[in-house]
């Protein structure tokens, strides 16, 4: 997104403020679940947190996919 000012008024905090948006996400776990993942989300003043299952680290091997391709990325990371 790109903002061109247009006006030669300097910017106040609120006409800053209502122009700009705090994002953020990532991925975390709960000391008492360190198996399970889940995700945190901020958009503004909207936040959600969602379960997304297992880190693949605490799934046994023999329940990895069996593609080849999948295996070799989930070993590398």
């Amino acid at each position: 997104m790109k903002v061109v000012a247009a006006e030669r008024r300097r910017f106040g905090y609120r006409r800053i403020h209502v122009m700009l948006a705090i994002r953020a996400k990532g991925h975390f776990w709960l000391a008492t679940r360190p198996d399970w993942v889940a995700e945190f989300s901020l958009v503004g003043a909207l936040s959600s947190v969602k379960p997304l299952g297992k880190w693949w680290a605490a799934v046994p091997r023999e329940r990895w996919p069996d593609h080849e391709g999948a295996r070799a990325y989930l070993q590398s990371n």
